[in-house]
């Protein structure tokens, strides 16, 4: 897939209501449309998916790029491959800076997280 979930509250608040089931009381009841609300979830989906296109050739090309996220509720001892943390602004529990280096085409983490993103590739920049 080319999209995500969001995770702020009107996201989940949709979600929950595209799945809820309102059950007709007899074969007769027309009081609710039940079409409305499975596409609810509509709202909570987010295009995340990052494609590099190669300017000369106009197909994808693999592009490696640096993500630098915000502060995120992590135990500062977990471990992720690939990813490196800035320890020197740390707080009991929780880790600042989370960099990671990956190659294109990616899903990204959520928007309002990314602090900096840059291509680290010499043949493309």
């Amino acid at each position: 897939g080319r999209y995500s979930l969001k995770r702020d509250n009107l996201s989940v608040a949709v979600l929950f209501l595209s799945m809820y089931p309102i059950f007709q009381t007899c074969q007769d009841d027309n009081t609710y449309h039940l079409q409305a609300f499975r596409h609810l979830w509509v709202i909570a989906a987010q295009p995340r998916l990052l494609v590099t296109i190669d300017e000369d050739t106009n197909k994808p090309c693999y592009v490696p790029v640096t993500i630098t996220t915000a502060p995120d509720c992590v135990p500062a001892d977990a471990t992720y491959p690939g990813v490196t943390r800035d320890v020197s602004r740390t707080c009991p529990g929780v880790t600042r800076d989370v960099s990671r280096t990956v190659f294109t085409p990616v899903m990204l983490p959520e928007f309002h997280t990314i602090k900096q993103f840059s291509v680290i590739g010499e043949r493309y920049w």
